[in-house]
């Protein structure tokens, strides 16, 4: 919480599992418009896959993107 935790909008800080599905939809988006800007399929059952398996690795520590990653990940600063 006291170096990748964001502040929401709700004016709270980010738990942990804030921070991991900011980070995890963060990536997706990004993932999505490098899809839209090179034509090409987005396979929606993999997405849903990896992106599961993702989460729950980044949720139980077992794989950590970048401290920058985690703090920047899914905000304005990334896009």
């Amino acid at each position: 919480m006291r170096s990748y935790s964001r502040i929401k909008e709700d004016g709270f800080k980010e738990n942990w599992l804030d921070t991991v599905t900011r980070v995890v939809e963060g990536t997706f988006q990004l993932h999505e418009l490098h899809c839209q800007e090179n034509n090409l399929k987005i396979e929606e059952a993999w997405r849903q896959k990896v992106s599961q398996e993702m989460f729950e690795a980044i949720y139980k520590m077992k794989f950590l993107p970048p401290g920058r990653g985690l703090w920047a990940m899914g905000t304005p600063l990334i896009s």
